[in-house]
């Protein structure tokens, strides 16, 4: 833009629109009486400091609105200091976070973390003027859970208007340990104290601007372009443009057909030149996809610049939806092979079955698989273990959820072995049934292994969780030597949690081992990947593993375990050279964002006392 300004700012070249806040915030003087808004002596100081913002600020067209500020009470001086500022520039609207849903002082109702049932009865039987939160979805480590059922929320009235996500940048400085590797300090690194540790660091971006898979939710949530598509036609869409302002002329609308996550069908045209608030019908040049039994279709739909901008290079995605076709998860089948019955040996304290060039041993002390070898190699390092525990998260300290879920921490490891029995069914498999008294009310746990001819172990997993606190997770963990890759078919290709996955596609991805983990500032639960149908874990020769979700599972591999990642500081603390955990849920709880600093995750993203089941199969393969 050569003809702009040098006073403009960037968000005046870019077009974001600003709200402008005074800088006053005197929340430690309290809300009540000692509140400095309510005291006319202090009167002068607020006006003042609007009124300078305002002189300073009043030519920059990005500041649509103003703010007098935020968590400072309300009194006699926010109401002088909205008088002036109204009387000044009565073409902008002006906000205060304490006039919250009574005060006349604002022209905006912009409460500060209202929880999604708040802002629906608000807009339901209240509304007077727009709401707008002023701070939401605390982005705190690996956060920003439910974005999308505030936006449901959103979409359905016309009063409710969006919010800002707090905050932009995690607030780390960038230091040395003592070895000379870099990280991002927080509270207390300095010998500083009291400090609030690593609470600054609460962005979607990190220090250096590097992105939490956060950001990708927020991108995907916020688009403002929707597909719908008609069931009877999958090739019949409707393009809708949610713009307030631009056609979507000047984009490329791209579409592939994946079957199983492989793409069978793509192409690309130019998008409907669909108004602002418009809805337009497209058909798209599709056949209908050849997908077997078992197999699953998904169709996905792009919006992409089709030349670059200010902001972005050409090609990059604005928009994108994805609609399942055909078929469902379901356990992908063996390959048909020679196989016989497995055979079962029983010594002091072990079963040890083999199934070809499978052999698995049972510890009959502890009930579980304890080893699994192919073809002479060993796939496990530790034993296949009950999982009950996540690494405390941001958000699951803010909700003391470390303290208050503690019972589930050692929960499978401290669990009382009751029976341990090998039988065959009428199949000719072999089933290994061990069952235990978990120390958590009176809980109680049991495992059903089944190894068949073939070589593949399916695992039942049954806990049954009576008066107990809520459960972080219901899965399994083991360790296994160190694969070189990983390739799965679900949501991908980055992080993503059962309330955290719109923003992640259905596909098929694969990527190092290394890139399965996310480095938060201050080390916590990452790396989540959800409605995983199938997971392999390879090097590109030799023996490899692959588990089969029934249906679907969560699944992360880290390069360090569960326990080095709980007592880890800082990323530099954790060892990365060894062997690889593997977690494999049928759930765990929400990661939440209303908040910080006591709010859970939505009622529905919770594992309430009750019973629960985990189920998949340990395929050995030739990589």
């Amino acid at each position: 833009y050569p003809d702009v300004p040098e006073w403009y700012s960037l968000c005046d070249q870019y077009g974001l629109y600003v709200v402008d806040e005074a800088n006053i915030e005197s929340h430690g003087m309290g809300y009540g009486k000692e509140s400095l808004a309510k005291d006319p002596s202090w009167k002068e100081a607020h006006v003042d400091r609007v009124r300078r913002m305002y002189e300073r600020d009043k030519n920059h067209p990005s500041i649509i609105v103003w703010s007098l500020g935020n968590e400072a009470g309300n009194g006699v001086n926010f109401m002088a200091a909205y008088d002036w500022l109204k009387a000044r520039d009565p073409s902008r609207p002006v906000q205060y976070e304490q006039a919250l849903f009574n005060a006349r002082n604002t022209d905006i109702r912009c409460p500060m973390y209202a929880r999604i049932p708040r802002i629906t009865k608000y807009a339901a039987e209240e509304a007077d003027r727009p709401l707008i939160l002023c701070e939401y979805a605390h982005a705190m480590g690996n956060s920003v859970g439910n974005l999308k059922e505030y936006w449901d929320e959103i979409r359905s009235y016309r009063h409710l208007q969006g919010g800002f996500i707090w905050d932009w940048v995690d607030q780390g400085l960038l230091t040395q340990n003592e070895d000379g590797v870099d990280y991002f300090a927080y509270g207390g690194d300095f010998g500083d104290k009291p400090n609030d540790a690593a609470f600054c660091c609460n962005g979607l971006v990190q220090p250096d601007r590097k992105p939490n898979p956060s950001l990708l939710e927020v991108k995907k949530v916020y688009q403002r372009i929707s597909v719908e598509r008609g069931a009877a036609k999958p090739s019949l869409i409707r393009v809708s443009n949610h713009y307030g302002f631009r056609s979507l002329e000047g984009l490329t609308m791209a579409w592939s057909v994946e079957v199983d996550g492989v793409a069978v069908q793509e192409g690309n045209m130019p998008a409907p030149a669909v108004g602002p608030g418009e809805s337009e019908e497209v058909t798209l040049p599709l056949d209908r996809p050849k997908a077997a039994p078992g197999q699953e279709a998904f169709l996905n739909i792009w919006f992409m610049l089709s030349e670059a901008t200010l902001w972005a290079p050409e090609g990059h995605v604005v928009a994108w939806e994805q609609f399942p076709v055909s078929g469902s998860p379901s356990p992908v089948a063996n390959e048909p092979g020679n196989s016989s019955a497995p055979s079962v040996a029983k010594d002091d304290g072990s079963f040890v079955v083999t199934a070809g060039e499978t052999v698995v041993r049972f510890d009959r002390t502890t009930g579980a698989l304890a080893s699994m070898s192919f073809d002479g190699a060993e796939l496990f390092s530790s034993p296949l273990t009950a999982n009950y525990w996540r690494v405390p998260t941001d958000n699951d300290r803010g909700a003391k959820l470390h303290e208050k879920l503690k019972a589930w921490r050692s929960a499978a490891a401290d669990a009382e072995l009751l029976s341990c029995e090998a039988s065959a069914d009428d199949s000719g498999a072999v089933v290994v049934h061990s069952e235990w008294k978990l120390p958590v009310g009176e809980s109680t746990q049991r495992c059903t292994y089944t190894v068949h001819g073939d070589g593949e172990v399916s695992v039942e997993l049954t806990v049954n969780a009576a008066s107990t606190p809520k459960l972080p997770r219901v899965g399994m963990r083991f360790q296994t030597p160190a694969f070189e890759k990983v390739t799965w078919f679900g949501r991908g290709p980055h992080e993503n949690y059962w309330d955290r996955k719109t923003g992640a596609r259905v596909s098929q991805y694969s990527a190092d081992i290394a890139e399965q983990i996310h480095d938060y500032v201050r080390p916590q639960e990452n790396g989540g990947k959800a409605d995983v149908r199938w997971l392999k874990l390879h090097s590109g020769d030799g023996a490899g593993l692959m588990i089969i979700g029934d249906p679907v599972l969560q699944a992360s591999v880290w390069p360090y375990s569960p326990e080095e990642l709980e007592a880890a500081k800082h990323p530099y603390d954790l060892q990365r050279d060894g062997d690889l955990t593997v977690c494999v849920d049928w759930r765990q709880m929400g990661v939440g964002g209303d908040n910080s600093w006591g709010a859970t995750a939505l009622e529905k993203y919770l594992l309430r006392p009750g019973e629960y089941r985990c189920s998949f199969t340990l395929r050995p393969y030739h990589d």
